[in-house]
């Protein structure tokens, strides 16, 4: 691997992987936009990401530091709670669910199994409830479509998104749950 000692960020190359959008997101486009898509795709990419990460520290019994830091990106903000009661569209809810979704990724492995898991288990408790039932039944539903997704990490992630879709996405733009 190269590396660049002595030079600043911005002179590095920039290593990047392109995600092309499952087809059910791919037909959302022309009511959500390339923005709130792209956002979408990222969001579970990165909570797939996540989530491997922390089975892979399970796995291997190197997750000791990882309590802690679920603790602390687990605590909910005062300023998360304000946004959630100021996103008054479906976007911006759909967004925020997302992102709520990406945090909990990175912890649910911790909250199945493990020494810590009861504890990490109330803590996503309380990081979704300021949200109504509904929304926490969705995203515990869509952890447990991660849990049980298969294959490499790009299908994990378009079965991801697939779920995110019927759970999420579609219910807050009024369409149904297919």
């Amino acid at each position: 691997m190269k590396r660049y000692p002595h030079s600043s960020p911005r002179d590095r190359p920039v290593l990047r992987y392109v995600f092309s959008a499952p087809s059910e997101l791919e037909a959302l486009r022309g009511r959500l936009g390339t923005d709130v898509c792209n956002r979408i795709l990222y969001l579970v990419s990165i909570a797939v990401k996540d989530y491997e990460v922390t089975s892979l520290l399970l796995e291997r019994g190197l997750a000791g530091t990882q309590p802690q830091f679920l603790r602390y990106v687990l605590r909910v903000s005062d300023e998360e709670v304000r946004t959630w009661r100021a996103a008054w569209s479906a976007e911006a809810k759909i967004l925020h669910l997302l992102s709520v979704f990406k945090v909990l990724a990175c912890a649910w492995p911790m909250a199945r199994r493990g020494e810590y898991a009861s504890e990490v288990g109330r803590w996503i408790g309380d990081a979704v409830s300021y949200l109504p039932a509904s929304y926490s039944s969705a995203l515990y539903s869509l952890l447990g479509a991660l849990e049980g997704a298969r294959g490499t990490t790009h299908e994990k992630v378009y079965a991801v998104v697939r779920e995110a879709v019927r759970l999420l996405v579609l219910p807050l733009l009024g369409g149904r749950e297919t």
